[in-house]
């Protein structure tokens, strides 16, 4: 068996050892802060020799639920060979081993992080210059994401993903290694996460919320936290009827292969110039339509309705076979995927202990981000609702 070297780490960090891809190794675990719903570690492996060329560095992943850990498995696997995610090499007991990206997300990338011929030159220009790096403008991180969305999404159609035929975009492999991913189920979603919402509160006392809030003032957390869960109760019904009305609008020979979570921090800028930008985190993947992941891009980074136009251009430059759908639809889901986002942080928050203050803020304030972001863009579509929409669609937005 092999060693771990820190131990100061958690019994998760110390049950990697257990699994047989470390075996006879010596490992260093260091936490990593990107996830939020699993335990992420940067992984140093050697065989112990005095040889640092023989450390290998990698990233592990620990999934709490069984079928999250099947889902993203299976698509980083299928993925990985594509060139649009990190190199899948390792997968049992609900952990991931995959290879570390050294590349920055789009989330923490500097100008000169994107790759030019001169590179190397920007970087040792940015090293005697620290004060000279730029953040990636939001332009640019559009740009890049909307390229990995197209580049995913001209993979494997939903029709293609059940058969071997020649003409099937899916040719290389049987769909049995995407078994795990399920058709997006819009309505049952947002149910879901209200169900289990209205459980939660019920389970708390009163005392209970007046004490988070109370214990939440040095953060300045400007929405009482039952009036938070009040807010999204509301606003959720409003969510499942327009999920309803987009659900009669979908045709099943437009799902796509989606990744549902495109926020930036999920996006790594390419190797160079002849690779894609790589992709991380697969648990929300799903078959659904090109629209439903605009849709959710939009509202997981809160980008104005008017980046619809550089997405749409970018978009079609690097996939022609898809139909983005038009900038109402894509609103239509945008209001649906901030939904589902700020009640899955509000759930987060109310599910920390007491002792994990930071955390639960953080998540209040991401949930009231969404929420935020929700009521705006509901009040845009629904005081300018656009003729020729359908009629359950405009229905659905207007209350009738």
């Amino acid at each position: 068996m092999g060693k771990l070297i820190n131990n100061n780490q958690s019994d998760l960090s110390a049950a990697l050892l257990s699994l047989d891809y470390f075996q006879k190794k010596n490992i260093k675990v260091e936490p990593l802060t990107g996830g939020l719903n699993n335990h992420v570690y940067k992984v140093t492996s050697s065989d112990g020799a005095r040889n640092c060329a023989s450390e290998e560095v990698f990233v592990a992943k620990y999934f709490h639920h069984y079928d999250a850990w099947r889902t993203e498995s299976e698509v980083q696997r299928y993925l990985a060979r594509r060139q649009i995610a990190p190199q899948f090499l390792y997968t049992h007991d609900q952990w991931l081993i995959s290879e570390y990206i050294e590349q920055q997300s789009l989330a923490d990338a500097f100008e000169e992080d994107i790759y030019t011929e001169k590179a190397s030159n920007a970087r040792n220009a940015s090293a005697t210059k620290p004060d000279k790096r730029k953040k990636l403008t939001l332009k640019q991180k559009i740009i890049q994401a909307t390229v990995a969305m197209a580049k995913l999404h001209q993979l494997s159609h939903k029709q293609d993903a059940n058969s071997d035929s020649e003409g099937a975009t899916l040719k290389t492999e049987n769909v049995s290694t995407l078994g795990s991913v399920t058709t997006l189920d819009l309505p049952v979603v947002l149910t879901t996460l209200v169900g289990q919402l209205t459980e939660l509160e019920n389970m708390e006392e009163a005392t209970r919320l007046q004490q988070l809030n109370t214990q939440l003032t040095k953060y300045e957390q400007l929405t009482d936290v039952k009036v938070l869960i009040d807010l999204f109760k509301a606003g959720a019904q409003k969510a499942i009827n327009v999920a309803h009305a987009l659900a009669k609008e979908t045709r099943a020979d437009e799902l796509v292969l989606v990744h549902g979570d495109v926020n930036f921090a999920n996006v790594f800028l390419p190797k160079n110039n002849d690779s894609n930008p790589l992709l991380i985190d697969f648990e929300a993947a799903s078959f659904a339509p090109v629209s439903y992941e605009i849709g959710m891009f939009l509202a997981i980074n809160q980008l104005p309705l008017a980046s619809f136009d550089l997405i749409s251009v970018i978009y079609v430059e690097h996939n022609k076979n898809n139909d983005l759908g038009c900038l109402v639809l894509v609103t239509c889901y945008a209001i649906c995927a901030s939904m589902v986002n700020g009640m899955w942080f509000l759930l987060q928050a109310l599910e920390r202990s007491e002792k994990q203050n930071d955390q639960q803020a953080d998540y209040l304030l991401k949930a009231e981000q969404q929420f935020s972001y929700f009521s705006s863009i509901l009040s845009r579509l629904s005081n300018a609702t656009p003729s020729g929409l359908p009629k359950h669609l405009s229905d659905a937005l207007t209350d009738k």
